[in-house]
């Protein structure tokens, strides 16, 4: 073993007093920080909290990494340094440290939830990779609680039938952003279901126009056309 393996740190631990990193500050055409960089917090309303944030999360902490060069330390596709070898040090020092600096970007409910803290490993890839898994769990566990919400929204729970077409339609679209497998189609076959006592022959019409959608063509602009629609067929009946 040379001089230079013999004076690098073990992983995780921090520089001891008078060690000196190799001068190389690259590994497979990677740049390493020569002194890991004074990284800025997330403003406290913008750390992690959830779901429905990540994907904002993310973009902001990797466009922090990425601004000081350190975006390679986040992709676990990349191969680590070897240990032992003239870039290890480097790169463990950097990417403990970043991995530190992740967890202070996530919200303590949110550290809690997950205990990510028992979870979160000893570098940046890791922790990242922990945080997108428990997000994973967390987008699971939404698309069945908004799938439930949606198939079980009833007509009777609202007072105005406008008020259940809207509220129908957010949930919609909220199933529809978190990719749940709702089609459109599906959509506008439950809510005129749903509205068949109060405009029984209008979604006669409206069935034999929408079809069985054997192509797949009807869109989310013609699911909102269709709650227009119904709202504007009601307005016009109560005035």
């Amino acid at each position: 073993m040379s001089k230079t393996e013999e004076s690098l740190p073990l992983p995780g631990v921090g520089l001891t007093q008078g060690f000196q990193l190799p001068d190389q500050t690259e590994w497979n055409g990677h740049v390493l920080p020569v002194e890991f960089p004074q990284l800025d917090s997330l403003p406290r309303d913008l750390l992690l909290q959830g779901f429905d944030n990540y994907e904002n999360w993310r973009f902001m902490v990797e466009s922090v990494v990425k601004a000081h060069n350190m975006p390679q330390l986040l992709n676990m596709f990349i191969v680590r340094p070897t240990a032992g070898s003239q870039h290890y040090g480097r790169w463990a020092v950097n990417s403990s440290r970043l991995a530190g600096w992740l967890l202070l970007q996530i919200d303590k409910d949110f550290l809690e939830r997950h205990r990510i803290r028992e979870h979160a490993q000893l570098y940046a890839d890791d922790t990242f990779e922990c945080i997108r898994k428990a997000m994973q769990r967390e987008g699971v566990l939404r698309k069945r609680t908004e799938i439930i919400r949606l198939m079980t929204m009833s007509r009777g729970h609202y007072d105005e039938l406008s008020q259940y077409v809207r509220a129908f339609e957010e949930v919609v679209h909220v199933t529809d952003r978190l990719d749940c497998g709702i089609t459109p189609f599906a959509a506008a076959t439950m809510l005129l279901h749903e509205v068949r006592h109060e405009f029984g022959n209008w979604v006669a019409a409206m069935s034999l126009r929408i079809g069985y959608d054997e192509d797949n063509v009807y869109s989310m602009s013609d699911f909102v056309a269709l709650c227009d629609d119904v709202c504007s067929l009601s307005q016009r009946l109560d005035s």
